[in-house]
């Protein structure tokens, strides 16, 4: 096998990737239209996910399809053209959401994401971009309290079949938490694995 690798787009995921590779002796070539981090990397969330173990699953159910197709929510927007040219991926797509198939990939998720937060310490460190990381966890701040419990059986489940931490947390906890906020909410869940990074297009132009 060859030992070059290109790899195409130089933002964070790129980089990593490129970086990963090249510590286990590839001769790697990163590559990008734009300067590298200049896109999604510099104006996305920069949230470290800590708890994504679970990929969408295509909606099985007739409800949420029925409303897919009458383009009443903004889940999807969709044409005929589109439908058709994509009519092999999305059955594949909807194969592998089947339950089953879905908890395999699910599994296989969450042993690459429990590696997340700790393989990107040392490119933070490498890119002396400490002082952007904040590592108090990520919270998920809900409106009514019938949203709040759906999202708080879900974690269960994560804790049960994943080992993802969550906490909830009440208003008062959230108030002294985030005093900006100014008013009360249902409920408040806080996944403590997550972090974030406050600018993170940084890191990624330190590495290049």
């Amino acid at each position: 096998m060859s030992n070059e690798v290109v790899v195409l787009g130089a933002g964070m995921v790129g980089t990593a990737t490129a970086l990963a590779l090249q510590a286990r002796g590839y001769d790697v070539v990163l590559l990008d239209r734009n300067e590298p981090g200049s896109e999604t990397s510099y104006g996305n969330a920069g949230v470290i996910q800590g708890e994504a173990c679970e990929p969408y699953a295509l909606p099985r159910d007739i409800a949420t399809l029925w409303r897919i197709a009458r383009k009443t929510d903004n889940s999807v927007d969709w044409d005929l053209p589109g439908l058709w040219r994509l009519a092999p991926s999305l059955f594949t797509y909807w194969r592998n959401s089947a339950p089953a198939r879905h908890r395999r990939t699910s599994l296989a998720y969450a042993a690459l994401i429990r590696r997340a937060t700790r393989d990107h310490a040392g490119w933070i460190a490498a890119s002396a971009s400490e002082a952007l990381i904040r590592r108090e966890g990520y919270r998920l701040i809900f409106r009514d309290s019938a949203s709040f419990e759906v999202q708080a059986r879900k974690a269960e489940k994560w804790r049960a079949l994943y080992g993802i931490g969550y906490d909830r947390e009440d208003s008062a906890a959230l108030a002294i938490a985030e005093p900006a906020l100014g008013r009360p909410f249902a409920g408040v869940g806080r996944l403590p694995r997550n972090q974030k990074c406050s600018s993170p297009g940084v890191p990624v132009t330190a590495h290049s």
